[in-house]
């Protein structure tokens, strides 16, 4: 007997996937069209921020780069290699 994650693979407009079974939101009752609705917008914020994440990361690393610039220039000036 396999064991099912009940892991969503997919989420659309009007139909979800989960354990590759595909579910329509418009055979759902009240309830599970509400649980839906939820994963979507989970799903939606979700991916939202993995690329807000990554707007992050590069903006950080830009400003560790410019730090580093500006303390090895610093060094220079000072005539030492090190801080």
């Amino acid at each position: 007997m396999s064991e099912k994650n009940n892991e969503v693979d997919k989420v659309e407009k009007d139909f979800i996937m989960i354990d590759d079974e595909r579910y329509n939101l418009e055979d759902m009752n009240e309830n599970e069209q509400g649980i839906f609705m939820h994963i979507k917008d989970l799903s939606e914020r979700i991916a939202h921020n993995k690329y807000t994440m990554i707007q992050l990361e590069v903006g950080k690393q830009g400003f560790v780069n410019a730090l580093k610039e500006s303390l090895d220039k610093s060094a220079e000036d000072n005539g030492d290699g090190q801080s």
